[in-house]
């Protein structure tokens, strides 16, 4: 139903951990990780898919930035 990007840090490095989590219909999800082949291209399709900016990964935060949604009722 929706597509985010987050990013968590851990401490006591301050190591960040971005993923791109797919929420489904049906209540599961799924999370990506930043490294994972292809990633990189497939968030710049969504965002031109859905019309929402690509985000700077250096700005994310844990509660994510959405970039695609489901299209439905107003």
């Amino acid at each position: 139903s929706s597509v985010s990007l987050s990013a968590t840090r851990f401490a006591p490095d301050g190591r960040r951990w971005v993923t791109l989590t797919v929420d489904t219909t049906w209540g599961e999800y799924f999370e990506v990780h930043e490294d994972t082949e292809g990633l990189a291209d497939a968030v710049l399709e969504l965002c031109r898919m859905s019309g929402f900016p690509a985000p700077d990964a250096r700005t994310l935060t844990a509660s994510g930035q959405v970039i695609w949604k489901r299209p439905g009722p107003s």
